[in-house]
């Protein structure tokens, strides 16, 4: 497959592992979903040129990866943003769940009526839906 490009004049902005969440403007990729542009298995290298590309962007897609998977994924982007191209990524926050065992929501909290034990709510960061690692900032 021949590298892709963005129409004249227009920025080429990816969503990654966009499953249902199909975004206007946007090049939506993923292996499966109700609505993609391109089908891709995010493992493999991109079909864009280098410095192609001006955005990027994923939600709930680096923690379904293992880190390696993660940190090769990033890497390739690095490589497709032009210079001042914009990488925005959004994963649960481990952190937030690490520092919520340590000081526990009160009953009725919207996270002790989620999850009833506050290592239930890190265990769900870390098997449910798949999830093959876990991010907090520092780890991002």
């Amino acid at each position: 497959m021949g590298k892709l490009q963005a129409r004249s004049g227009e920025p080429l902005r990816l969503h990654l592992g966009c499953g249902s969440a199909y975004k206007e403007g946007w090049v939506n990729i993923d292996l499966a979903g109700t609505r993609v542009d391109l089908p891709w298995d995010l493992r493999r290298p991109l079909p864009f040129a280098s410095g192609s590309i001006d955005a990027i962007f994923h939600e709930h897609l680096l923690e379904h990866l293992t880190y390696a998977q993660g940190l090769e994924l990033h890497q390739r982007c690095r490589l497709l943003l032009r210079p001042g191209g914009v990488l925005r990524i959004g994963v649960p926050d481990a952190g937030a769940a690490l520092r919520s065992y340590a000081a526990p929501e009160p009953p009725g909290s919207w996270q002790s009526e989620r999850w009833p034990t506050p290592l239930a709510r890190i265990a769900s960061l870390t098997y449910d839906h798949g999830h093959r690692a876990i991010y907090d900032a520092e780890t991002l």
